[in-house]
C-alpha cells in the first residue's frame, strides 16, 4: 500500500458517456457506467532516504502496468462522524443510496469512502437521516457491508510510463498521477 506523508491530492471524476444525434436532430446521451477517479498526488518534502523508498515503490508499479493500493488521508475527512457504520440489508449493483446503522454524527458532503470488500471509491452527495446518497452508482452488490470512511483506499495504476525525482541537498519531493483500477 502506498501510504506516505501526502501534501495534496487532486481528485477528478471521469464519467464516460456516448452521445448520438437522430435524423430529426434529437440528441441521445447514454452513460457507459464506467466512472473512475483520476488522482494527482504530491507528497510533502521528505528526507532523501524516505523519498528513495517511496520512489522505489512507485517504480515497482512498472510504469502503467502494475497496480497498487493508495490511501487518501486528505480526501477522507469526516470529522463529525464516528462509530462502525454498517449497510442495512442487501443492496443491488447500480444503487445510488444505502440505509445505514451505527453512525454517530454525519458524513461530510464531498467526502470519500468505500465499502468493505470493494476497492471502488465513492463520494457522499447527501445524507438524509440514516440514508446515505453517493456517486457513482454501486459497481457490485452489497450484503450488510461496513463503510470505510476513516481511511478509504483505492486500487490505482500510474498514468505515466516514466517517473523521476530530482534529489535535493536535504529534502526532496515527489508528484505522481494515477487512475482508479476498476478491476
Amino acid at each position: 500500500m502506498i501510504q506516505s506523508k501526502i501534501s495534496s491530492v487532486e481528485l477528478k471524476s471521469i464519467d464516460p458517456s456516448m452521445q448520438t444525434v437522430s435524423r430529426s436532430g434529437r440528441r441521445y446521451t447514454r452513460s457507459l457506467m464506467r466512472q473512475y477517479w483520476r488522482i494527482s498526488v504530491t507528497w510533502v518534502k521528505m528526507k532523501n532516504s524516505e523519498v528513495q523508498a517511496l520512489y522505489a515503490k512507485l517504480v515497482s508499479m512498472q510504469g502503467m502496468h502494475g497496480s497498487n493500493v493508495l490511501s487518501l488521508p486528505l480526501m477522507s475527512e469526516h470529522p463529525a462522524l464516528s462509530g462502525t457504520v454498517s449497510v442495512i440489508g442487501n443492496v443491488a449493483a447500480g444503487a445510488k443510496m444505502v440505509s445505514t446503522s451505527g453512525a454517530s454524527g454525519v458524513f461530510s458532503l464531498g467526502g470519500v469512502f468505500n465499502f468493505s470488500g470493494h476497492s471502488k471509491l465513492y463520494m457522499v452527495v447527501e445524507q438524509d437521516g440514516d440514508t446515505l446518497h453517493f456517486t457513482p452508482p454501486l459497481r457490485k452488490a452489497l450484503n450488510a457491508d461496513t463503510i470505510n470512511y476513516a481511511a478509504p483506499t483505492v486500487r490505482v495504476y500510474r498514468t505515466k510510463q516514466d517517473i523521476g525525482w530530482k534529489q535535493q541537498r536535504v529534502n526532496s519531493q515527489l508528484t505522481d498521477e494515477f487512475e482508479e483500477d476498476l478491476e
